[in-house]
């Protein structure tokens, strides 16, 4: 993999925490509530423009898995064993940071109003219940309490089937999709798992099938990633059921202009570890992922208290948050790798 290609991804991944940033940091409609210009920037940028996140990473997740697999099932299980310590644990250290936060601010005066939720009634629930919530998905949802941990915890499942997807890969390579598409229509519990597959599948395939995805500048990503942008806009405004069949071909549309338009836009001879900003700041992708929830809540509400609970401080907290959540988890992060460098390490799986 080049250098490049290298930064691109690392970038391209950060751009996406941003997204998912955005996507956690709506306000609930209740909050909303006659503030129409606000409920739809909302869904626009978190429901409609930000949908291809999380495929995205599934895609990338899938192509860096198998992109070198010269030693066939060898290099599988050797990749396996390696995501006990990368995906595995911090997913550990995730769940129970989450479960953590809710117990210490419970007990801090006035917190209260800085949060959504409470995590004490899983406590009445027997051991494996509790285990349940936690680790694996809550009552009622899809996901575990660290409901942004979802993604963590299907990739670490679909990693543990990856020898068997290696043969499939390997013998069909593309055919394989017709199988698993089909798969993402189908209302099982949790329903994210067999999209994620799919997702994880494509990059999967891209890597095994050696296909290059190193392209040279080309103004087609940008056309692709605008026309992406305003089929978002028009389905936000003209959007119904006509729409909810083609959101596949519509995410993998954003995908390929994120994906495309970053080498129109980025030069060539652009390098991380020329731009020291970027690289402290896109060094901390994961940790700001692991840790975010519920701790943006409490930065979104303090923005609001701060400018007021009108339309314009939603909207502004809506819009700012993320950065200045990012501004905030970078310098604890800092002080965590200097401080105590080796918990750093082993908390974010060893990505320093």
């Amino acid at each position: 993999m080049t250098n490049f290609l290298s930064d691109k991804i690392k970038i391209l991944s950060f751009v996406l925490i941003i997204i998912v940033l955005y996507i956690h940091s709506g306000f609930h409609a209740d909050e909303l509530e006659g503030m129409q210009l606000n409920t739809f920037i909302q869904d626009l940028i978190s429901g409609k423009i930000g949908r291809m996140a999380v495929p995205l990473f599934f895609m990338i997740s899938g192509y860096l898995f198998f992109l070198k697999t010269d030693k066939g099932i060898v290099s599988i299980l050797t990749k396996i064993n390696k995501r006990i310590r990368t995906l595995l644990l911090p997913y550990i250290y995730g769940c129970l940071f989450f479960v953590l936060f809710f117990v210490v601010l419970h007990f801090v005066p006035g917190a209260s109003k800085y949060m959504n939720g409470d995590v004490f009634p899983i406590f009445n629930n027997s051991v494996l219940s509790i285990i349940k919530n936690v680790f694996w998905m809550s009552d009622g949802g899809n996901s575990p309490l660290a409901f942004q941990l979802w993604f963590l915890r299907d990739l670490i499942l679909i990693v543990s089937i990856t020898p068997l997807l290696y043969y499939l890969f390997l013998r069909f390579k593309w055919w394989s999709l017709v199988l698993f598409f089909p798969l993402t229509y189908l209302a099982v519990i949790p329903a994210s798992i067999l999209t994620s597959l799919f997702w994880f599948s494509v990059g999967s395939i891209l890597a095994i099938s050696k296909t290059n995805i190193d392209f040279k500048p080309t103004i087609w990503g940008i056309i692709v990633l605008i026309f992406y942008i305003l089929l978002s806009v028009y389905e936000q405004i003209y959007g119904g059921d006509a729409f909810s069949h083609f959101q596949v071909l519509i995410t993998l549309i954003g995908c390929i202009g994120v994906w495309i338009s970053y080498d129109a836009i980025v030069p060539r001879s652009f390098s991380l570890e020329k731009h020291n900003i970027f690289r402290i700041t896109c060094s901390f992708t994961f940790f700001i992922y692991l840790f975010h929830e519920p701790s943006l809540n409490v930065v979104r509400k303090i923005i609001v208290i701060i400018i007021g609970k009108s339309s314009a401080g939603y909207l502004i907290s809506y819009l700012l948050s993320p950065f200045v959540f990012i501004l905030c988890m970078v310098l604890v992060g800092s002080l965590i790798k200097k401080i105590v460098p080796k918990i750093y390490s082993n908390l974010v799986g060893g990505r320093i």
